[in-house]
């Protein structure tokens, strides 16, 4: 933890040509990551308002061993109560305008000036469940029951993630009803080893089906639907991480870890066929312990529905969809 007379860290453009990679190397120095500042030559982040100090106390000192990276301290003003009447009437201010936020865009605005000016931990708290309760009816969405996960919303807000992702804009999903060929399930997120399948045909026989060889299951945001297919042999990885569509983020809330590549797969179309009313799917991931592969099983609730493509005796793709299915850091809930 830095000092608490930490004003800013200072990270060059030699250090760090990105804000995303200044980040990585600031946040070993930072007492918090909230918000950053771009001049030609640095990337800045600050840590308290220039308010906070004595007027011209600031100086700047260079980390030996660690070229490229500044912190500047600053003498704190003595004072007895920090939450002042005009910081909570801003707060107030600030708030009830998260409240009212008619955009994104401008939320996420508001959201990076309030967490520069709001040092109070219960003020932020505050703060920020309005701006994550804004968000959601605005199109992202966000779980507003956990304190980690409202940060988690406002931070993926105030860095812009939502622009690109549509399993943040339910508006940008597509409803599946009665699909006769495989649907491009877009960007989605691979979260495990496929085992097990049952379903209940429509006379109420139950069924249960287990691969032949090694299978994955995805998550597809774009879909809402859960994705069952052969492991790809075929495979080509990315340069970098694409955020785009939601799969990247939907791996990192399942998982408690970082995505750390994405690959491009080929799935052909495929003629789809109706098993009848998914039941359970059982699975294998080593999510929340990387390396410790645990298997799973979750029951599906009603109207969720269960395809394949193109038979059952010589299955390609398996789909599932439907009910109130959706995946969370919890896992498969319906």
């Amino acid at each position: 933890m830095a000092k608490a007379n930490l004003q800013t860290v200072i990270v060059s453009k030699d250090r760090a040509a990105t804000r995303a990679g200044a980040t990585k190397v600031a946040r070993a120095h930072a007492n918090r990551i909230y918000t950053s500042r771009e001049t030609d030559t640095s990337w800045r982040f600050r840590q308290r308002p220039p308010t906070d100090f004595v007027k011209g106390s600031f100086r700047t000192f260079t980390i030996p061993g660690e070229a490229g990276v500044s912190l500047v301290y600053g003498e704190l003003k003595a004072e007895e109560n920090p939450v002042t009447k005009p910081l909570l009437r801003r707060w107030r201010r600030y708030t009830d305008r998260a409240d009212e936020a008619s955009n994104l865009k401008d939320l996420a605005k508001l959201a990076e000036r309030g967490r520069v000016l709001f040092d109070d931990e219960r003020m932020l708290y505050v703060f920020e469940s309005a701006v994550a309760k804004r968000a959601t009816k605005l199109g992202m969405q966000c779980n507003l029951k956990r304190a980690e996960s409202v940060k988690r919303c406002v931070d993926d807000l105030v860095e812009g993630r939502w622009q690109v992702s549509m399993f943040d804009n339910p508006s940008k999903r597509r409803v599946l009803k009665s699909p006769r060929v495989m649907p491009d399930p877009g960007p989605s997120a691979w979260l495990g080893g496929l085992l097990e399948w049952s379903w209940v045909a429509k006379g109420g026989e139950e069924f249960l089906w287990e691969p032949n060889g090694e299978w994955i299951f995805l998550w597809s945001p774009e879909l809402k639907a859960v994705v069952g297919i052969p492991s790809p042999t075929k495979k080509v990885r990315l340069d970098k991480v694409s955020r785009r569509g939601g799969g990247a983020k939907m791996f990192e809330r399942f998982t408690a870890r970082d995505a750390e590549n994405t690959h491009e797969i080929d799935m052909k179309d495929t003629k789809l066929k109706k098993l009848g009313a998914a039941k359970h799917i059982v699975y294998r991931s080593d999510k929340w312990k990387p390396g410790e592969d645990t298997d799973y099983i979750h029951e599906f609730g009603k109207g969720v529905q269960l395809y394949v493509g193109p038979s059952i005796g010589k299955p390609k793709v398996f789909l599932c969809f439907g009910g109130k299915l959706t995946a969370t850091e919890r896992g498969l809930v319906y």
